[in-house]
């Protein structure tokens, strides 16, 4: 399983995803920074703790917007990752998920 922490603003398929599946997520920024933006574009960054020279590598995700307003988007996890991080912005400002790391 990969670490995850979830948010209600995002959503994965599956909810603990295991190295080598496809990871489904829509993203919700009615209630985030982001709420009205136009183009909103994402990153995710996939950790690992077993490569030193490449401790996490980085995926621009194209994302579909959805009737609802809503962003979907999917990648697969690679062999060793074991966190995900996500990362979405327009071109003024991220959402950090209200900087709330706790």
């Amino acid at each position: 399983r990969v670490l995850f922490r979830s948010s209600h603003a995002l959503q994965i398929t599956p909810q603990f995803p295991m190295q080598g599946e496809k990871v489904r997520f829509t993203y919700y920024p009615s209630t985030t920074p982001l709420k009205g933006s136009g183009k909103i574009e994402s990153l995710v960054y996939t950790f690992n703790n077993t490569d030193e020279t490449t401790p996490f590598l980085l995926h621009e995700i194209n994302l579909k917007r959805n009737k609802d307003k809503s962003y979907s988007g999917s990648f697969v996890l690679d062999s060793i990752s074991t966190g995900i991080a996500f990362v979405f912005s327009d071109s003024l400002q991220k959402d950090n998920n209200k900087a709330d790391l706790a």
